[in-house]
This record gives structure tokens, sequence and C-alpha cells, in this order.
């Protein structure tokens, strides 16, 4: 009721939030997704902890943070190093507290041990190399009756708290804190859980005959949307009351639910009949956290966990001298009312962080997650949660890069996959997937992408025993999944080199190119930019209308894929027909300003007239040149576009005979400074290679 649209096409709300838009005519019909915005800027983070949705050079970016690829790793290995510059990677990953379980420890002691452990520089070594950090709170509060319980029960928790996120808001390299990674699995379905007598989704009085009791709730006990089911088996804890407090370490046992009843039994009885309500009994209070799990040593926590943990531990990291944004990201598999509990306006997250899982029973292929399946899951889940999150705050997207998942059978010194001598647990991602899913990611919005993950398990793999040890095979430079990490590479460098002021812009209206064709525009001080992604898993021809968004200059167009990037200028043109391959991206970009940096234009000369010559241009991995992108002809010369921000780019060319077979291949070549190279395809001078 607060939408309109009007005769013209003009869609207007009376309030922010979004809104799917259904336009349908003649049987058919196809959804707009529209969010409603009073700032229209895109939220993204920016520099000290801060985020916004105007984009300023050196502060704003778009995040590309690797799970598990943190300062120390890259720090200490050159190579290493290199490599995640080369793919274009921003964003390490790292925890920020120092985890005690010694609840005597006095605040002095721990910020003694905390100074001198490796945090801080850790810190000062991402920032002064140009990264930033996305922080990990899972040593604080990750897993209930472990780090839960020690820092509900540690006098000098809040403290400690606040001063982990004081330095690492004032290192200058903090990000965020996503501070639990999947927390709705681990905490359940509502981080701020209402347990007191009385209160809405609550109950509304016990009654106990000895020790046999229940409770009338207000609303039914199996409305998980506010609190995690009630079932006969489980276990809780009460608190508030003299009569019915749970004694330390022991726990009431659910024993049937009927209707809106709940009855269980109590350690104590009462004498007689007594029913406890709000006259009476006030403080009575439910505890949900502590009815969950159990402590170490399989008993209950003991003192039990407060309903207030989270929004605690929330409120300390918040009320620190510095800090940085925080989220508690839900679990990929959590229903859309745990999403919102946990990332809704006013609740414990300053940002929405998105997990997801597949949406399909079955992977795509036998060994891996193809582009459609991986496209319509993240964006379902992403787009189905945007009524729950806040919109005018940055959202991060999971994105995976990772490999086959199985227990290992095979000897020590083999450290990939074997079958059929190891089991199969879960297949990963083809890169095709992983390229267009963070190309994706960026089209619809999001501030960033949290990749799943860096592989640093390589060294186990090859070491262990044959018995059956679970390991997965991840994205890495040089081990596993390498084929994953050059996809991410190809789409990350696009976006965080040669595109990032665009992608950060004001999103405008982009247009409906058919099923599973992802879209996004933006507006940008220096330009406009239209990302078209193919999220079907075989090839499209697609007619892109650019009349919106033309400059009256020439587009360049980056397609990107998982083997390559190929950037073309093409005039000043107003639409484009073009053939994308399963999961290719075409970015088009449509400058306001007379020369874009970077751009260059290279001409290729044959050193002899008459050689049948085709070139190919490619960034980043000199090792794919030769065989992937689309090569051109240059057997009378030629010329190719390069963004030179993009990183180190590379030539490879191929003299064909009549019947177009190859009668020499020349190496991948670095394209050194300079605008005009020569070819070497004359007989007499090239060799038995073209060199």
């Amino acid at each position: 009721s607060t939408i309109q649209v009007s005769a013209s096409g003009l869609i207007t709300s009376q309030q922010e939030g979004y809104g799917d838009i259904i336009v349908s005519e003649a049987g058919k019909a196809a959804v707009a997704h529209v969010w409603f915005r009073n700032t229209p800027g895109l939220p993204h983070f920016q520099d000290a902890g801060n985020y916004g949705t105007v984009y300023i050079a050196g502060k704003s970016i778009f995040a590309t943070a690797a799970f598990q690829l943190t300062p120390d790793l890259a720090q200490t290995d050159a190579t290493l190093l290199a490599e995640v510059r080369r793919a274009g990677v921003n964003t390490l990953n790292k925890g920020i507290f120092l985890p005690n379980s010694n609840l005597a420890l006095p605040f002095a002691t721990w910020k003694s041990n905390y100074d001198s452990s490796s945090y801080v520089s850790n810190w000062t070594w991402a920032r002064a190399n140009g990264f930033r950090v996305l922080g990990s709170g899972d040593d604080i509060v990750r897993r209930p009756g472990w780090e839960g319980s020690w820092i509900a029960s540690w006098p000098a928790a809040s403290q400690a708290v606040q001063y982990a996120m004081q330095k690492f808001a004032q290192s200058g390299a903090g990000l965020a804190l996503d501070v639990v990674d999947e927390a709705s699995a681990l905490w359940g379905t509502n981080p701020t859980p209402v347990g007191l007598i009385g209160v809405p989704h609550s109950f509304q009085f016990a009654t106990c005959t000895g020790a046999q009791c229940s409770f009338s709730w207000l609303s039914d006990p199996t409305d998980y949307a506010f609190h995690d089911p009630l079932l006969p088996g489980g276990s809780f804890a009460l608190g508030g009351s003299s009569a019915l407090t749970t004694p330390p370490g022991a726990s009431d046992p659910i024993t049937s639910t009927t209707g809106t009843q709940v009855n269980f039994t109590i350690s104590n009885g009462v004498p007689g009949t007594r029913v406890f309500n709000t006259s009476n009994s006030p403080n009575l209070e439910y505890l949900w956290f502590s009815g969950r799990v159990s402590c170490q040593g399989n008993v209950m926590c003991s003192p039990p966990l407060p309903n207030t943990l989270l929004s605690n531990v929330s409120s300390w990291l918040r009320s620190a001298i510095a800090t940085v944004p925080i989220g508690w990201p839900p679990a990929g598999a959590a229903p859309v009312f745990a999403q919102r509990n946990w990332l809704k306006p006013g609740g414990v997250s300053d940002y929405a962080s998105h997990y997801w899982d597949s949406n399909q029973q079955r992977r795509t292929y036998s060994f891996g997650m193809g582009v459609r399946e991986n496209q319509n899951s993240m964006l379902t889940a992403f787009l189905g949660r945007q009524s729950s999150v806040n919109i005018n705050r940055p959202q991060l997207l999971e994105q995976t890069m990772a490999g086959t998942d199985y227990l290992k059978f095979s000897t020590p010194g083999n450290a990939v996959y074997t079958p059929p001598v190891d089991k199969l647990l879960h297949v990963g991602a083809v890169p095709r997937a992983v390229a267009s899913g963070i190309m994706s990611a960026a089209a619809v919005g999001s501030a960033g992408v949290k990749l799943y993950k860096f592989d640093t398990a390589f060294t186990d793999r090859r070491d262990s025993p044959g018995n059956g040890a679970e390991f997965e095979s991840d994205g890495s430079p040089s081990t596993g999944e390498v084929l994953n990490w050059q996809a991410m590479g190809y789409a990350s460098a696009t976006l965080t080199k040669a595109l990032q002021e665009y992608v950060l812009g004001t999103p405008v209206n982009s247009p409906y190119l058919g099923r599973n064709i992802i879209t996004g525009a933006r507006t940008a001080t220096n330009g406009n930019l239209l990302i078209v992604v193919n999220g079907w898993d075989a090839p499209r021809t697609v007619l892109v209308d650019l009349g919106a968004y033309t400059t009256g200059r020439a587009v360049l167009r980056y397609n990107v894929t998982d083997t390559s990037i190929k950037v073309q200028s093409l005039g000043n043109i107003v639409g484009d027909t073009v053939t994308l391959r399963a999961g290719e991206t075409a970015a088009y970009l449509l400058p306001k300003v007379a020369s874009v940096p970077g751009i260059e234009t290279i001409t290729f000369q044959p050193d002899q007239a008459g050689n049948r010559t085709m070139l190919r241009t490619n960034y980043l991995y000199s090792q794919n040149t030769s065989m992937y992108g689309d090569a051109v002809d240059c057997t009378a010369g030629c010329t190719a576009t390069i963004d030179r921000k993009l990183g180190e780019a590379f030539y490879s060319y191929a003299v064909l005979n009549s019947s177009d077979a190859a009668q020499c291949r020349s190496a991948a070549v670095l394209l050194p400074a300079g605008t005009s190279f020569s070819l070497a395809v004359n007989p007499a001078t090239r060799g038995p290679f073209c060199q």
C-alpha cells in the first residue's frame, strides 16, 4: 500500500524499504526488484571503520575477503603476498580476541598478554601494506557452552572485549567484524530471546504441583520466529524465582507439549499447587541459551547463560573507545525469520553478512556446483532477506571458491582427492561459477564478498595417513583449487582495480535481459557502469540497450570469465549484441571523461606481411594467455585495448598455414611499457617457435 506506480511507469514509495514489482501482460510476467532509499547511494565500507553511500577515492572499498587468509600468512610468504596482490584481494581475515578460560584472570594480566601477542602487529602490517582486515569474533563467544560460558562468567569480560575492539579499530586496518559465523546454528533462531513471564512471545504464567509444572503461553510455544523449538526431551533452566530457579548445574526437562502449554519437571518440588505470575514472580525467566546446550563435560552451564548475553556482547563492542561495524551472520540454511532476528535494523547487527546454501538437492555436475545453481541460490537468499535487513547499511555476500570435501583413505604423500580410495563428501564449485558469482554479487549491490575459503591445509593432506581424516581442497594460488583461485582473481581484479569507483557509485535502473541474466547499473562521477552476467551453464546471446547510460564517449567493455579478462573499446555505441559464454560477464563502462586512467591502445605489427597471424591478450596469469580469450586476426597488424590498472598484461600469437594449422606459437609475452610491438612471424627470423 506504500508503493505507487504512475501511468508512465514511475515507481514511488511513501517510506524506505524493499519491494518486488510484478509486471504482467498477456499471461507473461516479470519481477523487478526495487530498493527505496532516501539516500540513493550504494552503502559500502570506507576507511577507519566507517561506512557511507558516497564513493571517496582512497577510502571507499569493494571488499574481497578470503576466509582464513590471514595477515600472518601474507606477511611471511612473499610469493603468496604477490599472488594476493595479483588477484586483487584487498581484505584479509583475522580473529581479534585473545580467548580466556581462566575466570580469575585480572584484566591487567590479560591486557599485557594481548599487547604482547601478534594481533596488533598483524593489523599494523596489513594497514601499512594496503590491506583491510575483516575481523572474526569467534574467540569471544562462538560456542554457548565454551566461549559463551567463559565470557558470561569472567568479571573482566566487558573490558577485554572493548579493548580488543578498540585496538582493532585504532589500527586503521579494521573493515568490520563478523562476530560469529553462522551464529544461528550455534545460538538458535533469535539472539535476543524473551523469557520473562508475561512478556510477548513468552509464557503468561507457570503452574506447579509438587515437581510437575507447566507453562501457559501468550502465543503458540512453537512460534519459532521468536524462539527455538520447545520439544519433549529438551531441557532448560529457569531463573529469577526463589521457588523455581534451577539449581546450579541442574536442568528442567520438558516432558510434553499440548497446544499452548508446555509441561516440565523441576528439580525441587513446591508444596501443594502454586501459580507463578507477574504479580508474585515478576522476575521469573526462561533461560533459552542455557536450555539448549551443555557446557564442557556434558553438564549444564553454571551459572546459566542469560538471555541478554549476545546483546551484552554487542553493546560492549559498540561502546569501545574506537569501533568498527559488527555483524552476526546467520547460517545459510536458516529460515527468513531467523535471518531477520539476527540482521534486522536496531538488532545485534550493524550490517548484513549473508551466508547461503544451494537450493538444489543435487549439484549441477558430479564434480561441482554450476553457474545457474550458484547464482540462483545466492540471489534467492539475498533478495528474500532484503525486507528484513537495514538496506542503508553495507551488505556482504558469501561466495565460494571451495573444492572437494572428502575423507582421506589414500596413503601419505597424496594431497588431492583420489577416487575411489577417498570418500567424497561434497563437491565444490566449478571455476566459472566462482567468477560469475563474484560479478553477480557486485551487480546486485553488495559491498563486497566473503570468499570461502583460502586453502591452508595442503601439508596436512599430504602428510596425513589414510585413516579417514576429513579434508577440503580450497582456493589457493599454488595448491588445492588453483583454477578457482584464478577465477576469483579475474573477477576480483576487475572489480577492485579497474571498476571499483563505478561499482560503488549510485545504483540506477538496470534492464531485464532474460531469466538468469543478472544486471546491475551505477552512475558515478567519472562514468556510468552496466554489468551483465550470464547466469546460465551455456552460452547466451543478449541484446544490450545502452541508451539510458550513454555519455557521448567511446564505450569500454570488460569481458570477464574464469580464465580471462578482455577489454575492448566499442566506440560511441548505444547498443550491443554480445554472446556470453557460460558464466561470462560483460561490464560496460561509459566514461564521462575524455580519457580513462590506465587505458592504452597497443599496436601489434607482424615483421613480415602475408603470414596469417592470430593474437590473444590476457591478464594476471600468463599460462592462460595462449589458451583462453578471443583471438583476433593480426595478419595485417592489429590493435588491442589494455587496462594497465588490472595488473600484468600478456600477449601470445600463432602463425597459421592455409589450412589454419599452427606453424608456430609464441610463449606468453609480458607487455612492458610501450604502445607498439613487433611480432616475429618471418620464417627466416622466428626459429622453431614464434619468439
